[in-house]
């Protein structure tokens, strides 16, 4: 029974660390005195990992914070996953096309669809179209104003698509305003990973089963 109970215990851990995400890290510095913190960085920024955002913030600003006779302090999160609970819209991804596009009479966006952040106010789109397209350059790699909510509109090649992000921020629903029979969808490249959170529930549940059942 012991190595039953050990067997579900490494599931529950593969489960857990089975997951990953995409989702970038936000980060933030301050100079602080005692428990009393003042952001001294402009803009929250992105960074790959939390121990990228500790050595930007010592790098940046600790001589700055000497100057007051505070110390430097940083502070990472997942800024992704904190909209997406606080219900607000994020753009900011990869999002793969789906094949509900016709490109017989459309111009489509197709495969990956790069949103990037350029800054609080900017967003950088990077995609390729297909289908019946106005021009003969069939890639866009612009820069557009940062939607506030969860819809926007863009000028892709000269025509107007209008664009709205799902609740949840997983997928974006296209639309040509102009004709609106050319209708697309894109789903993030890391809502999978909803998946392997169900799968890591239904191996807790499991688990907490199982050692019920050997407690009992």
């Amino acid at each position: 029974m012991h190595h039953k109970m050990v067997i579900i215990i490494g599931l529950i851990i593969v489960g857990l660390t089975g997951i990953h995400s995409n989702d970038e890290l936000m980060c933030n510095c301050s100079c602080c005195i005692d428990k009393q913190c003042r952001k001294i960085s402009q803009n929250d920024f992105s960074v790959s990992t939390c121990g990228s955002c500790q050595s930007i913030c010592q790098s940046k600003f600790s001589a700055a914070c000497t100057k007051m006779s505070s110390t430097v302090s940083y502070k990472c999160t997942n800024g992704t996953m904190a909209s997406r609970l606080l219900n607000e819209p994020d753009w900011i991804g990869e999002f793969r096309m789906t094949d509900d596009c016709d490109t017989e009479s459309c111009c489509c966006l197709t495969d990956l669809v790069q949103f990037t952040r350029v800054n609080v106010n900017n967003l950088h789109i990077q995609g390729q179209f297909f289908g019946q397209c106005p021009r003969a350059s069939l890639t866009i790699e612009d820069i557009y104003m940062m939607p506030n909510d969860f819809s926007a509109n863009f000028n892709f090649l000269n025509r107007l698509v209008s664009a709205k992000l799902s609740s949840d921020s997983r997928t974006i629903s296209f639309m040509e305003t102009d004709n609106l029979a050319c209708r697309y969808k894109a789903v993030r490249e890391n809502a999978a990973s909803m998946i392997a959170i169900n799968w890591m529930f239904f191996i807790l549940i499991c688990g907490i089963v199982n050692v019920k059942n050997y407690i009992i």
